[in-house]
């Protein structure tokens, strides 16, 4: 390990077992390792049940007891594994470094190597979103009076001290939001309340393109996100990731594609499609 003042880098992604998210981290853990990303990647696994982990050739693969409940709701809310799993890892292991917090529908077309100092946390700007109508009121309803709260999501840099000031009190709040909204993005609406109350000031930096964010937008951020559908220029859905067969071919044509990072994250899974595929054949 290189003596970093800062500590290690631990890229995180936190799932449960279903094969949804195993392809996607696979895929992830494959642009990992083309962007010579430095640290380690981990995938948090919650397996309440006992479930059998899956395995990954690069990637350690942590079991966790996370579930999607929480006291608070009635219901499961998949946003809660992550949560859940954050915590007992940072329990369990007690590590002491910088956390990129994931998500697995990420694929890294260039590395990510900032470090975070303690009381410094470095956020994904959320560029389409802002704290007026029903979310700052939300907000208000919540923690009144809470101080500026920014637009910021994931990825997310922060430092496992931080991490650990927020994970408890984020828990809550995203229950919170999930009973009086029903939200699906109720995680990612609480992180910028928690952090504002905490006095945990995010440098906002364009870390990543969440489709389908303009590429004048987006520039040369290290990660595609591809939470949305690959368009045409007409809008019309070219690629999604939730019809996609792993490893078949995309079959798209990138000149029909509307986004040059979409054309990018297409010829990447094809790239990684065909050596699944031969290796497969062997």
């Amino acid at each position: 390990m290189i003596d970093d003042p800062h500590g290690p880098l631990y890229s995180v992604v936190c799932t449960d077992t279903n094969p949804y998210g195993t392809w996607q981290t696979e895929f992830l853990e494959h642009t990992w390792l083309r962007a010579h990303m430095p640290g380690e990647l981990l995938r948090l696994v919650g397996t309440p049940k006992g479930e059998r982990l899956p395995r990954h050739h690069t990637a350690r693969v942590v079991r966790t007891a996370a579930t999607n409940t929480h006291e608070l709701l009635d219901h499961d809310y998949t946003g809660m594994n992550r949560l859940h799993s954050l915590a007992e890892w940072l329990e369990n292991e007690r590590p002491v470094g910088t956390v990129l917090i994931l998500d697995c529908d990420f694929a890294f077309r260039a590395p990510l190597t900032k470090r975070a100092k303690p009381g410094r946390p470095i956020g994904q700007l959320w560029y389409d979103f802002t704290w007026t109508g029903h979310w700052g009121e939300l907000a208000e309803e919540i923690s009144p009076g809470v101080g500026p709260v920014q637009a910021v999501t994931w990825p997310l840099v922060i430092h496992t001290s931080d991490l650990r000031r927020i994970i408890d009190r984020w828990i809550v709040v995203t229950a919170q939001i999930r009973a009086r909204s029903g939200a699906w993005e109720s995680d990612m609406i609480a992180l910028p309340i928690v952090l504002a109350e905490r006095g945990l000031v995010c440098d906002l930096e364009m870390l990543a393109a969440w489709m389908p964010w303009p590429d004048e937008v987006v520039g040369d951020a290290p990660i595609i996100h591809y939470c949305q559908p690959v368009l045409d220029r007409a809008g019309n859905t070219l690629w999604y990731k939730q019809r996609y067969t792993p490893w078949e071919p995309t079959g798209v044509t990138s000149a029909d594609v509307a986004l040059a990072y979409c054309v990018e994250l297409l010829a990447m899974f094809d790239r990684y499609a065909a050596i699944r595929r031969r290796a497969d054949s062997l």
